[in-house]
Order: C-alpha cells, then structure tokens, then sequence
C-alpha cells in the first residue's frame, strides 16, 4: 500500500525536477533569440525594502495593478484561486482569509484574523474591513507563512499587502464601467492632477451595484445582492529631494443584504430515532418551511447588512545620509450591522444581530539601509484598539417553554467593550559573506495589553424591543498582557541569476484575547514554527519561471471557537501540524501564449484536542486527533492559459483559468452536512486593447460551471435553532462586458 503523507511529496519533488530537468536538457549552449520574450520581473517590499520578487527569501506571490485588471480581480475572493494554499470566504460580514490551513474561525465581536491584512502599509484589524474592494491598485501581496519579524499583529498565516497608487507628476487617470448579469452595474474611476512642481493629487472612486443571487421567501427581497461605493483621495507632497510626504483618506459605504445565512439541514447527529425532537430542526417544529432552493433564504427580520469605514493615513518618508527613516501613521474606523434570522426558517422563532465599532491608531517608525555587507531594517510599532460590539438573539419563548403563546422575548444578548494596547521592536539584518551566499538574522518583540469590560443577559420575561436596556445576568471586568520574542532565520544561496534557493526557521506569535461577551477567562496565545525551504528560478533565457516551496508547521495552543447554548466559546485547542508543497510555474512557450500553473498541497491536521461537541452532547468527550483544520482543503490547483495576438487595429487576449480544490471543512468536529465538497471553478475572459492603449474592452465568464460554493458552515445554536448547518455563498456564474478609457 502506498503511504499517501510521504507519496505527495514526493511525487512533487519528482515534478520539480522533471521540469528543471527539461528545462535544463532545453537550453542551448548558446543563448538563442529571444522570440517568446521574457517573463516580468516584479519588485516588491515584502521584506520591507525593495527586492525582485525572485530574489526574495519568502513565498510571496504579487500582482501589478494592471495583471488585476486584466485577471477581473474586484476584491480577494477573485484573488484567492490564483495562489496556492490559500482560501477565502465571509461570514457575518467578516473576511475569512486562510493560509496554508491558518485562517479566521471565531465569529464572535472582537475577533481577529491570523492572516495580516495591510493597507498602504497600516494594518487593518477587523475582519470586516479585509472586505474591501480593489480599485486603482499599484500592486497586491500575499506572504504566506508566519511573518513575526518585519509586520504587524497576529501574522501567524502570512500577510497581505495592499498598495494603492499614488499621485504622481502627469495628468492623467481612467473610467471604466461594468454590466454584467443580475443587473451589475459597477463604475470605477480616477484622476491623477499634478498641483506644482512638488505637489500632486490622486481620486479614486468606486460602486458596485447589483441584484441579489436569491430571494427571501417570506417578503420576496433581494438576498446576497450589493450596494456599496467607496472614495479614495491622496496628496504626495515631495518636501525636498530626500523627503516625500503622502497623505491619504478613505471612505467605504455599504447598505445591501449580502453575506446571509443558508439553510444546509441538521447539525445534530441522532443518537435516538431520527424522529426525536433536538434532532428536528426547529422550524419544522412549529410549521415553519426551509426554502427548497440553496440560494434562498427565510427571514423574518431583515437581512440587512450595513458597513461604514473610514480611515487617514500619513507616510513620511525621509532619505538620511546612513539610512531611510519611514514614519506611518494610521487611524481606521470601522464599523458594521448585520441583522438576520437565526432559525432559518418561515416560523419567526429567533432573530439574530451582530453589532461592532472599531476604532485603531497605529504608529510605525522604521529605519533601514543597504550597506557594502548587506542590509538592515529595525523598527518600532505601537497599535491602540478601541471596540464596541454585541450579539442579540430574541427568541420566541415557545423554543424554551413549550407550549407556552407564541410572544417574542428579549432572549440573549452578550457584548462590551474591548481595548487592545500593543508595542514591539523589530528588526532584520542580512549579511551577504559571499557573492553567493547570504544569512539573514530579525527577531519581534511583542507585549500585548488585552482590557474587556463585559456583560451578558438571558432574559425571558421581558417582551422583545430593540431599544429595550440590558440587563446583565454577569458581568466581567478584567485585563490581562502577553509578551512574545518571535525570531527568524534565513540561509539565501544565489548560484547565479536566475536560481535562488533559501531556507528559513521562524515563528510567529498571535495574541491571547478576551471572548467579549463570552464572560470566561482568557485564552492563550497561539504560536506557530514554520521550517521551509524554497527555490526560485528562471529558465530558458527568462521564458520558464519555476518557483517551489516545501514547509512544515508546528501550531499550538489553536484558538478554536464553537456555539455552546446561545453564545460562542473559545478554547485552546493542544496542537497541530501542518505541512505542504507549493508550486508556481509560468511559462512563454511562443510568442503572444502564456501558461501558469500553481499547486498547493496541504496535510493540516490536529495533533492534540479532546473537546465536546455542543450538538451531539451525549457524544460525550470527543478525540479530534487527525481531524482536519478548517479551511484546509488536500490540495489547490489553477491552470491558465492565455494567448494575444493583433487584430483589428488593436491587441487581442484570450485567457482560460480553472481551479480545483478538494474538500473544506467547516468545523473542527468534521461535521459531515457542514462539508463543502471538492469543486472546480473556471473562469473565461476575452480582452481588446487598441494600439493607442486608451481603450479596452472586456468581456468575461466566471464560474461558467454555475457551481455552488460555500464560503463558510457554522453549526448554529442547539438552544434557540435546533443546532441547523448554516452556509454563507459564493457568487453563482457570472457574465458580462467592461469598458476602460485611460487619458
């Protein structure tokens, strides 16, 4: 029997060097004539300097503001199947970005991503402001792999860095406009105006507007449509020729009813006859109905979904005579409400809302230079956090006291008030002994203060009114602080141009916290070991691009979240392992044809985690060794292949991609109805630019399959729903044409 651990990697490696082998068997002697032309080279600031994305000891992968807007690329669900070991989905108005099986699963106020989210070099906290749309864009990266020497808070995953454009010393800007089906209408734009000779200006804007993707079957409404517009306006300010000044504000608007609940069936597992009532979903129970279409829902409140954020930031940039000094300020605001039906069904037996506030400062002051021997980068950060949130669930009394009338209660509801204050140093050194062969040393000092001031009430007295006060059942008051020393080593080897080899040993460090409303001790901190090794290289005089990595994690102290009653626990899962290969390979095998292919194999299991499952309590203890972690899917695969030629007066591009992951998980417990089953997505685009290159148009397909994909499973509440599977949606297919005009 074959063992399926040691037979994928292996198998990769052996793919790996087939391809360095024929590359390597391909290419002359002599260097031939270009005729295909030469893959772009990417500059990138992953580690906090400018470096060639081939030369950069990191999985990163990068994507210029133009490859976006060639790919269709509107936010990081669009983005997410271009890179290996990464997936994406949303649930309660929050992004869930994972990396290699290392993503978002609380779903409570006051939770916090594993996967760094950076805009313009400020770190993004909340969640639901990673729901962003991408518009007018210098460059996207995605660092996979803990980042606790260079970035901010909490990047055990990896991180995601945001660059949007900045003004610059010509006129100039574009328009474009989308229709597409379900009445789509997006229009985006941007103005770049130079004021004087050191002072220039940039607007952008954006708005996204279309149907729904089903209907509530209780008013007929829109379900999962969008309407959102957002605002963005810089000024770069060039003080002198070694000083250079940004400033930037943001504005994001959204009202719509996107993100809400599907009903997938029971969560429960019967240990009686099928028949017994904790086992029926609730609904059921009171001549309620489930909609018989998966892209419907049933709610008697809303759903409604509302986000407001705004953010400034600053970016000074000083050149000193023996190094940079960079200082970046940000100031943030977020803000969202999600109303909705909690049950799920016709019969109003629950409602459901999810309120948070958010307001973060952060300050960065970096200094950094290249020297004879290498380069340097050290640092300071400090991030303030200000939050306010809650979950209400009113509640039929029936759901508690049969058979009592059919009255409406004030139910449960849990939140407070959340303050985050944090400081560390960092820094990076990387010594170049040879030519060839160069050690890089960086280390992260983290403290992180935690304050919560809490409450919670279960109350079934008083008839429901939302402007009802609260009347705390408990109440907590507590603080608590965590220190971190994350280090980092890295071996690089250049043995020419065109190969880099590194191998890298770091941990990463995400902070212990408060379950705000939760009113239960805090949980630990969780840590993650990565020890990997990567090689990236150019063949064929620049035609062949073969990049790879291999990784092992050690991951401990999880902090995993799961419905107990009407409210959401956090606890410290033992540990985990994590291991996997990536593949990123582009090839120019003609003139005008493009082919890519990223792999990314995962084996992401609990080691270690005995726990009880709320929805199966007489389960007793369970042992959840070697159940798989949530958003984790075996593998992820993405072909494309793009082909251009001229016509017509103008340049023509063809391009298909297809993505192939496996199963993903929606629970720790590996509940099989909150299963999202291996699919296939593929994407269609034909592109027209004229010669002039003030034109293009675009038109496009995705998800030609029309396949449904979940973007997230919960197991709901036992108490007030009967413990049903609900699943959050990603987009059906989708069509239509776009037209840009650059001046």
């Amino acid at each position: 029997m074959i063992n399926r651990r040691s037979f994928l990697p292996c198998s990769l490696l052996a793919l790996s060097q087939l391809c360095i082998g024929s590359a390597l068997a391909q290419e002359p002697a002599e260097e031939p004539e270009q005729s295909a032309g030469m893959l772009e080279e990417i500059i990138v600031t992953a580690e906090r300097r400018q470096s060639s994305l081939q030369e950069t000891a990191l999985a990163v992968s990068a994507f210029t503001g133009d490859t976006l807007e060639k790919h269709q690329v509107t936010d990081f669900g669009d983005l997410a199947p271009l890179l290996p070991n990464v997936n994406f989905g949303h649930v309660y108005g929050n992004a869930r970005i994972s990396v290699r099986g290392i993503g978002f699963d609380n779903f409570s106020t006051g939770s916090e991503a594993r996967v760094a989210f950076h805009s313009d070099g400020v770190y993004v906290s909340r969640p639901s402001g990673a729901l962003t749309k991408f518009f007018d864009i210098e460059r996207i990266e995605v660092v996979r792999g803990p980042q606790g020497t260079l970035y901010g808070r909490n990047a055990t995953g990896g991180a995601v860095n945001v660059i949007t454009r900045n003004p610059t010393d010509e006129l100039g800007g574009y328009f474009t406009t989308t229709l597409g089906n379900y009445s789509t209408i997006n229009v985006e734009g941007a103005v770049n105006i130079p004021i004087s000779d050191r002072v220039a200006a940039r607007v952008a804007i954006i708005s996204d507007n279309r149907d729904g993707y089903g209907e509530n079957i209780v008013d007929g409404g829109d379900i999962d449509d969008m309407s959102l517009w957002s605002v963005r306006g810089k000024l770069k300010f060039d003080i002198s020729d070694t000083t250079t000044w940004v400033l930037s504000g943001d504005y994001v608007k959204q009202d719509d009813h996107n993100g809400m609940f599907h009903f997938e069936g029971p969560g429960s597992v019967p240990v009686a006859p099928a028949t017994e009532p904790s086992y029926v979903p609730i609904g059921y129970r009171f001549d309620g109905e489930y909609p018989s279409d998966i892209r419907d829902v049933a709610a008697n409140i809303g759903p409604d979904y509302e986000r407001e954020n705004y953010s400034f930031t600053s970016d000074l940039n000083m050149s000193l005579s023996w190094a940079d000094l960079d200082f970046i300020t940000g100031y943030r605001h977020t803000e969202y409400d999600l109303k909705s039906d909690l049950d799920a069904s016709t019969a109003d037996l629950s409602r459901y809302q999810q309120y948070e506030r958010s307001h973060t400062f952060s300050q960065e002051i970096r200094l950094s230079s290249d020297e004879d021997w290498g380069d340097w980068v050290a640092g300071v950060y400090y991030f303030d956090e200000g939050l306010t949130g809650y979950v209400a669930v009113p509640a039929d009394i029936r759901v508690v006291a049969p058979p009592a009338p059919a009255t409406m209660k004030q139910g449960y509801q849990a939140g407070g008030d959340l303050d985050t204050n944090s400081w560390a140093g960092f820094g990076q050194a990387r010594w170049a002994a040879t030519d060839s062969f160069a050690v890089v040393v960086g280390a992260r000092w983290s403290s992180e203060k935690k304050t919560v001031d809490e409450y919670f009430q279960v109350d079934f007295a008083r008839n429901w009114d939302a402007d009802n006060p609260v009347m705390p059942a408990k109440t907590q008051q507590a603080d608590k602080t965590w220190t971190n020393f994350s280090p980092r080593v890295t071996l690089e080897y250049q043995p020419n141009d065109d190969m880099f080899i590194y191998g890298s040993y770091a941990q990463g460090f995400k902070s212990g916290g408060f379950n705000l409303g939760g009113i239960q001790a805090p949980f630990d901190p969780e840590k993650v070991t990565d020890y990997e090794l990567g090689m990236k290289a150019d063949w064929l005089s620049g035609t062949l691009r073969t990049n790879v990595t291999a990784f092992y994690y050690d991951y401990k102290d999880l902090q995993v979240s799961k419905v107990v009653g009407a409210s959401i626990t956090i606890e410290n899962a033992a540990k985990a392992k994590i291991k996997g290969l990536e593949f990123e390979i582009v090839a120019l095998p003609t003139d005008g044809l493009q082919l890519e292919l990223n792999v990314g194999l995962l084996d992401a299991k609990y080691d270690e985690y005995e726990t009880y499952d709320p929805a199966n309590p007489t389960a007793g203890l369970l042992d959840l060794k070697d159940n798989k972690l949530l958003q984790a899917p075996d593998y992820t695969i993405t072909t494309a292949a793009e082909y251009g030629w001229e016509g017509w007066s103008g340049l023509w591009t063809a391009r298909v991609e297809s993505t192939w992951v496996d199963d993903v998980w929606g629970t720790a417990f590996n509940t099989p109805t909150a299963r999202q089953s291996s699919y296939n997505l593929t994407n269609l685009f034909l592109t027209y630019n004229t010669m002039s290159d003030n034109w293009t148009l675009t038109a496009y397909v995705r998800n030609l399959g029309d396949s449904t994909v979940r973007a997230s499973y919960g197991v709901s509440s036992a108490l007030f729903a009967g413990a049903p599977v609900l699943s959050t949606l990603n987009p059906p297919r989708t069509y239509g044409i776009q037209a840009m005009y650059r001046f």
